[in-house]
């Protein structure tokens, strides 16, 4: 009898195991990912965090989406040899920034933290949005800090619920309608962790125009009694533990000298060193900064050139100013190629000389993609075999009277075609993950790429020879042109 009633305990125990793995899959399926750009999260940047070795990360970046998408790690590393992570978040306030510090401090000796001060001026009640604190307080491993959030939280902002946190399944249990192709391939999206946080935006400047600021004013604002008992609690921490606290702001067309002023009078009040990069002296420092191509947005949101630049003087400061030293170690080491690729991607659509141009795509990193579009010369359509042959294509020349496709997947060609005919060429990039699709025809060449969470690249049609560089590694288009030799430039972009 004992032993039938053993047997009954193991498989009751067995059955509560296997239903609570089972739940925790699902949970993982319905709660909401907080993809950024449909590629990085928050959890892969605490999980990037969580793995870093013990006290190896000596500069902490901290605040809004602000420093989350400006400030690279990456940069601060091959620059100036500083070890950074970046848990900044969109949206992140005093709330958040203070128990992320609290949380991070316990697997890593933090030397200096750099605090974007964007939500010292701002009501934490007044701007809320939910996503945005579940980004930030969300992926932390679970403790007595992440209570305390999640209570102080609450505390500012009484709709989100404790029980919201702690009952993941139970609130998100309705979404099972809203799920997307997303939802399960999201583990694989998830792997991005080599920016050490930091989101690089790839994306067009603006054209906006800006004005630094200069000279002081009177101040009538104030930092809400939530937001400035946070941000004392956070001085506090660091000073208890011996973290040198820096406060910076990126530059804004829509921050006023009102702010900057009051920003100013907080940190002089809390002896902590306050650079603005909105004021005209430090914003001269800046070297070739131009909001008009380095800013994204009115919100200060910079692309990958503007995050470099803003990243260079902030470390120059941080070394010069604020006495970081430099260390080497393989952990940032290990990421230098990935980080150099992104810059390559970013560099290239700027690049018009063809031989320049057929050097950088000439990387098996990249899959290329060719289709002919219209009639174009015998003489222009050997030129530019020459040109294409480069890449190991053989039979450009071929379709003088003709349509002409060709693909290259990590350095070889794997499909080479020509006929008088429309013709069409498809095929699965990185396990299935990615579709792609050449169209040759005499009135059309179209190229398109589509990944399984919806995301859409294509190349721009003209006459001649259409070419889409795209990098499976992340997933994006990285440049299209058109190749002609016909006319006053080789490369012709849309």
């Amino acid at each position: 009898m004992k032993s039938k009633a053993a047997v009954n305990i193991i498989k009751t125990l067995l059955f509560a195991v296997m239903v609570f793995f089972a739940i925790l899959g699902v949970n993982r399926i319905l709660e909401p990912k907080w993809l950024e750009f449909q590629l990085h999260n928050r959890y892969t940047a605490f999980e990037g965090f969580y793995s870093m070795e013990k006290d190896s990360v000596d500069v902490l970046l901290l605040g809004s989406s602000q420093v989350f998408y400006t400030i690279s790690p990456n940069e601060l590393y091959e620059k100036y040899g500083i070890r950074s992570y970046n848990l900044g978040s969109p949206g992140q306030n005093l709330v958040d920034s203070r128990y992320i510090l609290e949380e991070a401090i316990k697997t890593q000796k933090v030397d200096t933290v750099v605090f974007e001060s964007l939500y010292l001026i701002r009501d934490i009640v007044n701007i809320w949005h939910e996503g945005a604190h579940r980004k930030a307080i969300e992926p932390m491993r679970f403790s007595l800090t992440k209570v305390r959030a999640i209570n102080e939280v609450h505390r500012a902002t009484p709709v989100l619920e404790p029980k919201s946190f702690y009952f993941r399944d139970l609130y998100f249990h309705s979404r099972w309608s809203e799920l997307t192709m997303e939802d399960f391939i999201s583990p694989y999206l998830m792997g991005h962790t080599q920016t050490k946080g930091h989101l690089p935006i790839r994306m067009e400047g603006a054209g906006r125009e800006y004005t630094p600021l200069e000279g002081e004013t009177e101040v009538s604002l104030q930092a809400t009694g939530i937001v400035e008992k946070n941000f004392n609690e956070l001085v506090d921490i660091c000073r208890k533990n011996d973290i040198n606290l820096v406060m910076f702001r990126v530059p804004n067309e829509q921050w006023t000298l009102e702010q900057h002023s009051l920003i100013k009078q907080i940190a002089e009040k809390n002896d902590v060193p306050f650079y603005d990069f909105n004021e005209k002296e430090l914003y001269e420092r800046l070297e070739n900064f131009d909001n008009r191509i380095d800013v994204v947005d009115d919100n200060g949101h910079t692309n990958i050139a503007g995050s470099n630049k803003l990243t260079d003087l902030l470390g120059k400061i941080l070394v010069e100013e604020e006495g970081v030293t430099a260390k080497e170690d393989h952990q940032w080491d290990v990421t230098s190629d990935y980080y150099a690729l992104l810059n390559k991607n970013e560099n290239m659509k700027s690049v018009t000389d063809v031989d320049r141009f057929l050097e950088l795509i000439n990387d098996d990193r990249y899959t290329i993609m060719v289709g002919k579009y219209g009639e174009i010369s015998e003489k222009a359509v050997n030129e530019c075999a020459e040109y294409l042959g480069r890449l190991g294509l053989k039979d450009v020349a071929l379709s003088t009277e003709g349509n002409y496709i060709g693909v290259i997947e990590n350095g070889k060609v794997v499909y080479e075609g020509v006929s008088p005919d429309d013709m069409s060429y498809a095929g699965f990039l990185e396990n299935g993950i990615i579709y792609y699709k050449v169209d040759s025809q005499h009135d059309n060449a179209y190229i398109t790429v589509e990944d399984l969470i919806g995301r859409y690249n294509c190349s721009w049609s003209g006459t001649g020879f259409n070419i889409l560089v795209y990098d499976s590694r992340n997933m994006q288009a990285v440049d299209s042109v058109v190749f002609n030799t016909e006319g006053e430039t080789i490369i012709k972009r849309g």
